[in-house]
């Protein structure tokens, strides 16, 4: 088989965030920033006798950080959409299951809005991550 298609759930966390503000200093978050990213995924071997893969996820995502003090509310962050394009080696580990190594590159426009004491906030946010991971699937 060539071509595979799958479901993919991931989750990152970034210890250092800083929130970039256009037309002001930027702000160093207190907490992790939280993302994840839920989607279906196409993979792309070109030769069905080696394990590298190219593939892409399309895809629902979300991302979450406490907000600095003082703020109105106490988490900011959105959800929106994502897509993400990655590629790697796998190696069969039995008849049914592969153990590999992935690089991706994920992009996310996300929203956000909360409303405290009948003031509304909103953020738009763009969210992007580059990640090496490991990876395993069941075929």
């Amino acid at each position: 088989q060539r071509l595979l298609l799958a479901g993919t759930a991931t989750g990152q966390n970034l210890s250092t965030p800083v929130l970039e503000r256009s037309g002001a200093a930027d702000v160093k978050l207190a907490g992790s920033l939280h993302f994840s990213l839920l989607g279906v995924s196409l993979t792309f071997f070109p030769d069905p006798r080696s394990g590298f893969h190219v593939g892409g996820t399309v895809g629902v995502a979300w991302a979450w950080v406490k907000a600095p003090s003082p703020s109105f509310t106490e988490y900011l962050g959105g959800a929106g959409g994502a897509i993400a394009l990655d590629a790697g080696y796998s190696w069969w580990a039995s008849a049914d299951w592969s153990l590999g190594v992935l690089m991706r590159l994920t992009a996310a426009q996300l929203h956000g809005e909360d409303t405290v004491l009948g003031i509304t906030g909103a953020e738009d946010d763009r969210v992007t991550a580059v990640a090496l991971m490991f990876s395993a699937a069941y075929n």
